[in-house]
């Protein structure tokens, strides 16, 4: 997948935390749905944005890029199911539902799209002690600013991603020119 731009990325997300949910109540009520993709519809950009691969110079018909796109989602996608009772907003997502879980599962292997009530929210199908990294870097990968409440980026991870830092960093940057501007707009009052 092609990194994303930071200046393109939306910061629609930015004031956005996390939303306890019972899953197994959830599923059971049938409130939500594991996403599984319907790669009938992928297009060729579909198919370059999960994959490491240019297909633009080749001619492929719309069964082959299904075919390939499905292929490469189930030889990397581990689990699908959230492991923790949260749930992260997914606002005016940029590509489709189908596309976002593709990317998302061949791309960070945490994080998950799951389709509750009617609207895809972003879940952690992965456990350890913190994820700000991954959920950071999904939100990334579907076109957000990553939310600062997640910019608090542990350095004992063992994990560094200069996108990710880089994007936190903007984060934080236009939540500080948000309040500066508050600052002095109570300030006339």
């Amino acid at each position: 997948m092609k990194a994303p731009v930071i200046e393109s990325l939306s910061g629609e997300v930015l004031f956005a935390s996390s939303h306890w949910i019972d899953w197994i109540e959830a599923f059971e009520k049938e409130k939500c749905e594991i996403l599984y993709p319907d790669f009938s519809e992928f297009t060729l950009d579909d198919l370059e944005n999960i994959t490491d691969k240019t297909y633009s110079d080749q001619s492929h018909g719309q069964e082959e890029i299904s075919k390939l796109a499905e292929e490469y989602f189930y030889q990397n996608s581990d689990q699908l199911e959230p492991m923790y009772n949260y749930w992260y907003p997914l606002p005016n997502l940029s590509v489709n539902s189908d596309v976002a879980q593709a990317i998302l599962v061949t791309e960070s292997n945490v994080c998950t799209v799951v389709i509750l009530d009617d609207e895809p929210v972003l879940a952690l199908a992965g456990c350890g002690m913190d994820f700000s990294w991954n959920i950071c870097r999904a939100y990334i990968l579907l076109g957000y600013l990553p939310p600062f409440y997640f910019c608090d980026l542990p350095e004992m991870t063992g994990y560094s991603d200069d996108l990710v830092r880089d994007a936190c960093i903007e984060s934080c940057k236009v939540v500080k020119d948000r309040a500066i501007s508050r600052i002095q707009s109570l300030e006339k009052l």
